[in-house]
């Protein structure tokens, strides 16, 4: 009596130990990240491995299961595990490729296009391997106000002091970290015309963007404008425009809480 072994397929074997990598690779990378244990530019490095073991896995995933469609064997759970295990890991890399086409090209979004707020303290931690700082173009400035119109400045019907407060309040919930904020013990005149400058960083992976928020005292009423910039890359994916639009509704819904609250029209051009 004679048997026959049925062939196990090695693509969708290796298809499902590579999918099975890619995917930890992608996970201790993040948490190296975001816990600092490696530094950026490292990380992209990674990720973009990461994308290319993902897609190999896949291909090794769909060869395997048609060549086992079409001449038989076993692995068939293999490839399976391999292909949805890879489709998961190339979740992240679709979103961004759609955020790539469906937002502007810009990596330094404010709400004051002519007198941005300025990075006093953080523009000199940039290294050269990081964008560099400079004045908002009026090329970029024209693109931000028409993709993003509601990226404008508040007025608050609070003194200055008050407003840093519930800034600072607002930084610390979201774990940023502040790099320099006024002392404003004694008479809170220090809050008056200043600007608290942080580095926010990313929901998952933990990429660092700077921040300046810009504090100034008016005949009674506090105007607030913001500045978002990303240390690395053209392209933000929409992050700080995000970054901008959710800490001012925040600092808005908080503010009004206190006090009457207006949003100000953009400034003038």
């Amino acid at each position: 009596m004679k048997f026959m072994l049925e062939r196990r397929s090695r693509s969708a074997r290796w298809s499902r130990r590579i999918a099975v990598f890619s995917a930890v690779l992608l996970v201790m990378a993040g948490l190296a990240h975001r816990y600092g244990m490696t530094d950026t530019v490292s990380l992209f490095w990674i990720v973009g491995a990461v994308g290319l073991l993902a897609l190999l896995a896949l291909a090794l995933a769909l060869a395997g299961l048609s060549r086992i469609w079409r001449d038989g064997g076993i692995g068939a759970r293999d490839g399976l595990v391999g292909a949805g295990v890879a489709l998961l890991v190339l979740v992240p890399f679709a979103v961004a490729g759609y955020r790539f086409f469906a937002y502007p090209p810009l990596n330094d979004i404010s709400t004051d296009l002519v007198d941005p707020p300025r990075f006093a303290f953080l523009q000199g931690m940039r290294t050269p391997q990081m964008n560099a700082i400079g004045p908002i173009g009026d090329e970029a400035a024209a693109v931000q106000q028409q993709s993003y119109p509601e990226i404008t400045g508040r007025r608050y019907d609070l003194p200055a002091d008050r407003v840093l407060a519930i800034v600072r309040q607002l930084a610390a919930a979201r774990s940023w970290s502040v790099v320099f904020s006024p002392d404003t013990e004694g008479d809170g005149s220090a809050a008056a015309d200043t600007t608290l400058e942080a580095v926010a960083y990313s929901p998952l992976l933990a990429i660092p963007s700077d921040v300046a928020i810009r504090i100034v005292e008016e005949q009674g009423s506090t105007y607030v404008d913001m500045r978002s910039a990303s240390r690395y890359g053209l392209h933000d994916f929409g992050e700080n425009a995000r970054t901008i639009a959710a800490f001012l509704a925040d600092l808005d819904a908080e503010a009004s809480l206190q006090a009457g609250v207006t949003v100000a029209e953009p400034a003038e051009q």
